[in-house]
């Protein structure tokens, strides 16, 4: 039972590491098993998957708020360690993040920066919408007491 079960979890993190990292993992094959052609071809296919933020997320107000959501947990994780707000964003995000994903978490489905402002307790988080310009109506707020 503890065989099978170690087995299966082999496979699993097998097919999660190809299709959430893109990673070439080497196949973990059971002793004495035959190598199962279709299984691999399908635990293959995933690796050629790639979900981005955009593949997600086709609606960019659903992007963006997804994004802000995020960016919301991470300054509240911030804010209770450190008790203060960050100064910037980018201080709520891993220093090993790559360059390219950093930008993308950091600004809102049409590329503008997102916007942190600290009144009191009360934070807000703004997007300034398809028109990139802030105080109009198709902005995204949301506001939140850490």
């Amino acid at each position: 039972m503890q065989y099978q079960f170690m087995t299966a979890l082999l496979r699993l993190t097998r097919v999660l590491s190809v299709a959430l990292l893109g990673a070439t993992v080497s196949c973990v094959q059971d002793p004495g098993e035959a190598s199962d052609s279709a299984q691999m071809e399908a635990v293959d296919s995933l690796a050629r998957i790639v979900d981005t933020d955009e593949t997600l997320y086709p609606d960019p107000i659903d992007l963006t708020r997804f994004r802000m959501r995020q960016l919301q947990r991470l300054v509240t994780r911030y804010h209770a360690a450190t008790g203060t707000a960050p100064d910037s964003l980018g201080d709520v995000l891993s220093p090993s993040l790559a360059p390219e994903y950093r930008s993308a978490a950091l600004r809102d489905a049409w590329g503008s920066e997102f916007r942190l402002t600290q009144s009191g307790r009360r934070l807000e988080l703004l997007s300034a919408g398809a028109d990139h310009t802030l105080g109009t109506a198709d902005d995204l707020l949301v506001t939140w007491e850490p």
